[in-house]
C-alpha cells in the first residue's frame, strides 16, 4: 500500500492527545500514510523554529491539520498552514473529536469530519 508523507499540524497546548492517538492510526497495516514530522512548541528562537518547521512540512506531501476547540486561533498552527501554502503543499482539516463541530483553521482548506473510512480515503483524493 502506498503511503503518503504527512506533516501533523495540532494545537499544542490542547490536543497532544490527538496527536498521539493519529500517530498510533499511522501503525496500522491499513494506514494510507506515514507522519514525518509534527507541530512543536517552540524553543529557542522563532527562527530556528520556523527554519525547522519549514523544512520538516517541505519533506511531507501533505499538511493534515487535527482540528480541535482552539486550532483556528493557534498560533504554530497557522504558521505551518501559511508554511504549506508557500510550498503548495496540500492541507486537510480533519475534525479530531468524533461528532463534534469547531471552527475551520483560515486559509487551509475544507473541514473533513471523523472517521477512519472518510481520513483513509482523504488521502487518495
Amino acid at each position: 500500500m502506498l503511503k503518503r508523507r504527512i506533516f501533523l499540524s495540532y494545537d499544542t497546548q490542547h490536543d497532544e492527545r490527538l496527536r498521539e492517538f493519529f500517530a498510533k492510526l499511522s501503525q496500522r497495516p491499513d494506514a494510507p500514510f506515514e507522519i514525518t514530522g509534527f507541530s512543536t512548541i517552540p524553543a529557542g528562537p522563532a527562527r530556528t523554529w520556523a527554519l525547522k518547521t519549514s523544512q520538516a512540512i517541505h519533506g511531507c506531501e501533505i499538511l493534515v491539520v487535527l482540528v480541535g476547540p482552539h486550532t483556528h486561533k493557534a498560533a504554530g498552527v497557522l504558521q505551518e498552514v501559511d508554511i504549506a501554502q508557500d510550498e503548495e503543499i496540500p492541507i486537510l482539516q480533519i475534525i479530531g473529536y468524533k461528532d463534534q463541530k469547531f471552527n475551520p483553521v483560515p486559509g487551509a482548506g475544507r473541514l473533513f469530519p471523523w472517521n477512519w473510512e472518510n481520513v483513509k480515503q482523504l488521502f487518495f483524493m
